[in-house]
């Protein structure tokens, strides 16, 4: 059982390395394309949140290991924001019910709606966060026969806030403070290599999980946030 097992294994790193014996291009490219994001966590379900869509795109540079494994930097401008809306009576209800529940009932519901009311009776809060993205990305390439290569990736990607803006009630003011200058993301995806020229084509989708607090402020219940993006580009490869 033991040698089944180790025969597998090294036909698997066969198969994954035989390439390195071939030659392998690194690569050097521009991409852009559409984000779209929002806020999650604790509190999600106590208000109303909307997507917030914006551009995502910047620089990145392939280094390939083999043929089937390369690791890639890429540079990024993303933004991102979230949309809250509802009402601040039926919020403060809701909060006040959950809170009572950890604090105790009559302090969580008083204090819950007092917060309702201050907030007002309707609003509706766009917040925009602005980011350079540094993602380093471990690609898995599938082997194919014709000019189109599949592959997947996951990594770090380490998010360093820029600027950020707010609307409410028809007022714009900025949000630099009470954001969170750094954020930390998991990105896991999937894309297309086409060759084509000097070099190729890539389209790539995925999905980046916020670990860190992004907004600090009093005003929203829920501070984390996702992002899911398509870009679109080409790199030059040598």
């Amino acid at each position: 059982m033991n040698k089944k097992v180790l025969l597998l294994c090294a036909f698997v790193v066969t198969f994954l390395f035989a390439s390195n014996t071939s030659a392998v291009d690194n690569a050097l490219g521009f991409k852009g394309g559409i984000g779209m994001s929002t806020l999650y966590g604790d509190g999600a379900d106590l208000i109303d949140l909307t997507p917030i869509v914006g551009f995502t795109g910047g620089a990145f540079y392939e280094l390939s290991v083999a043929k089937s494994f390369s690791i890639q930097i890429e540079a990024l401008f993303s933004m991102r924001g979230s949309k809250i809306e509802g009402s601040g009576g039926d919020l403060g209800d809701d909060l006040g019910d959950d809170w009572g529940d950890d604090w105790g009932d009559d302090w969580g519901d008083d204090w819950g709606d007092d917060w309702g009311d201050d907030w007002g009776d309707d609003y509706s809060t766009t917040s925009r966060y602005n980011y350079l993205e540094i993602p380093v990305l471990l690609n898995l390439k599938i082997p194919t026969m014709g000019n189109v290569t599949p592959y997947f990736y996951s990594g770090i990607s380490l998010g360093v806030f820029l600027f950020g803006k707010a609307e409410t009630d028809g007022l714009s003011f900025d949000i630099d403070d009470g954001v969170s200058t750094v954020d930390l993301l998991i990105p896991v995806g999937a894309g297309l290599q086409i060759n084509a020229g000097p070099g190729k084509f890539v389209m790539d989708a995925r999905f980046s999980l916020g670990l860190l607090v992004t907004d600090f402020s009093d005003s929203y219940p829920v501070k984390n946030m996702h992002l899911f993006s398509f870009m679109v580009g080409y790199a030059f490869q040598f």
